[in-house]
Parts: C-alpha cells; structure tokens; sequence
C-alpha cells in the first residue's frame, strides 16, 4: 500500500476478508483515519472483498495499472 500511495505502482491491491479475519485491521485503519493519523484518501488505496470468488470480480473490473514499471525504484 505504500508503494501505491508513493505513486510506485497502480495495480490494485485486495483484501479478502473471508469470515471477517481483516475486521480488527479495518477497524485500526477506520480508527487512524477518524483520529487524522492517516490521510482519508488513504483508505481508498484498498479494495475489500468477502472471497476468492469476489476478488476475481473486483480483478477483472479493475482498470489497467497505467503507471510505468521502473526496477531501478524498487
């Protein structure tokens, strides 16, 4: 996430909350974000899907990463 938010890559980047094990992140996240720690813009840098199945969904609707690849920043 923070190679996105520097502009690094646009690919996107997917949290599947199967049964809800990334609620206690998402929550930190929320919480951060309420209290100004982190920029609400920020949260948007993620998607969240329920399964395996939703993510290819959110995958193939994804628009193309469009920033160039640059292996001498990585």
């Amino acid at each position: 996430m923070t190679w996105k938010q520097l502009g690094m890559h646009d690919k996107p980047i997917l949290l599947i909350n199967f049964q809800g094990f990334w609620d206690p992140l998402l929550a930190m996240i929320a919480h951060q974000a309420a209290a100004g720690y982190i920029r609400p813009q920020h949260t948007g840098l993620f998607t969240v899907v329920r399964d395996v199945e939703a993510a290819f969904d959110a995958l193939a609707k994804a628009p193309e990463p469009c920033a160039p690849a640059d292996a001498e920043r990585l």
